[in-house]
């Protein structure tokens, strides 16, 4: 006997029957971009992903019992555990009572906000982000790794040779660990140089900040406005709560993993298209878009087959992302920048009524206003996001505890609730 096969999509009164909901919520959730949707092969109909509504009624199931809420907890659900660091507000993340849009327009440096988020007070100046590698360590690794290596690739290459350099790396104390990890994020970000792209180890090593080494490792002149702009990225990026990367690095801190290991869940994790590397998804549909005579036709068109638009909509925000917002700001303010298709692209989705950018987008065009290389705005997600897998690390290493959930066991063949594979995932 042959089954049937479960749709994929459904039309509005069968998905609001699945959630119990009415008709017109089916179209909100459609526009605030928590639900797909599709044109129907004929009239002017739209079918609803399946996915997406499964997803919902997770949720909505998570308030009926423990269990439910439990098997919710780690799908954008009730919080897991307790945390100081951060906070996710509206109007964005809250670093220590400090909202890090604001610390972006403020012209506070990323050294700064990292220190903010490792000790809880914003100093004045940081003293610790200094050069990690000698020039000549550098050129030994560049022999080993591909002419194409990607960022993602070549910082877990460098992070274990870092780790192996650093004999007291174990049972540090959380003041040593502070410097450690100023150390490691200068570290990751000088070895940029060895993608081949910008200019030589030791030109590197000479800038004085963290933004300043990032464009000159990937060739940019390293201008006050360019430095800015980097700067105020690497801030809105920092830290962002328990998203997954972050939990992976409390994870391996639960275990008593060194600070090293640590970040190297976190950076394992982030490598993922739906987290870290969802930048390169938005870099596929720019190219796309620069194909086609239209971008509306475009969107239209990718709408049609059921293709999802990466760099749109967040959970956390259903209001639109204000990591992205300021991004997008300080962008277009940036004189001659080269991210006007990210604009057109934001514009269209806006007038469609379609969902509002999140930060990928905002990272996307940062690396297009400045021509950065492709694949930077994942390497400045990775260097800033390094800030808050520090502090999550020490913090939960400070709380003497395992992580370690439990499963509810479902017999083979039984359905499974299915997480939305949404383009939101920071």
């Amino acid at each position: 006997m042959t089954r049937t096969k479960p749709p994929l999509f459904v039309g509005a009164p069968e998905a609001a029957a699945r959630l119990g909901v009415q008709v017109a919520t089916i179209y909100a959730y459609a526009s605030r971009g928590l639900i797909r949707s599709r044109s129907a092969q004929s009239g002017r109909k739209r079918l609803y992903d399946v996915r997406d509504l499964e997803r919902l009624q997770v949720r909505r199931d998570a308030r009926r019992g423990h269990a439910p809420t439990a098997a919710s907890a780690l799908m954008f659900g009730h919080p897991v555990l307790t945390s100081s660091i951060c906070e996710v507000t509206a109007r964005g993340p809250v670093y220590r009572g400090e909202l890090a849009v604001d610390l972006a327009l403020r012209g506070v440096g990323f050294e700064r906000t990292a220190e903010l988020l490792w000790t809880g007070g914003l100093p004045e100046r940081s003293e610790r982000f200094r050069r990690a590698v000698s020039p000549s360590g550098y050129r030994r690794l560049a022999s080993l790794l591909p002419r194409d290596v990607s960022v993602a690739s070549l910082f877990a290459a460098v992070l274990p040779i870092l780790a192996a350099r650093d004999p007291h790396r174990h049972g540090a104390t959380e003041e040593a660990d502070w410097q450690r990890g100023a150390r490691l994020i200068r570290g990751l970000t000088e070895s940029l140089t060895l993608l081949g792209r910008g200019a030589a180890a030791d030109e590197v090593a000479k800038q004085t900040s963290i933004a300043g080494a990032l464009l000159a490792g990937f060739g940019v002149s390293p201008s006050r406005r360019a430095r800015e702009l980097v700067d105020q990225a690497l801030v809105v990026i920092a830290e962002h709560e328990l998203n997954a990367s972050t939990f992976a690095v409390r994870v391996a801190a639960g275990a008593g993993a060194d600070l090293y290991a640590c970040l190297c869940a976190g950076l394992a994790t982030l490598s993922g298209p739906r987290h870290g590397a969802m930048s390169e998804r938005v870099e596929v549909l720019l190219d796309e878009l620069e194909r086609s005579d239209s971008v509306p036709g475009a969107l239209h068109r990718r709408a049609d087959r059921g293709e999802a638009f990466p760099g749109f909509a967040h959970p956390l925000y259903p209001a639109g992302d204000p990591r992205a917002s300021v991004l997008l700001s300080l962008v277009d303010a940036y004189p001659r920048h080269r991210a006007s298709l990210v604009f057109r692209l934001c514009e269209a989705m806006r007038e469609a009524r379609r969902a509002e950018p999140n930060v990928d987008i905002g990272l996307v065009a940062v690396r297009r206003a400045l021509g950065l290389p492709r694949g930077s705005a994942l390497a400045l997600f990775a260097i800033g996001r390094c800030a808050g897998w520090v502090a999550h690390a020490l913090e939960q290493r400070a709380s003497g505890r395992l992580l370690r959930p439990r499963a509810h066991f479902v017999p083979l063949g039984e359905k499974q609730a299915q997480v939305l594979d949404a383009d939101a995932i920071e």
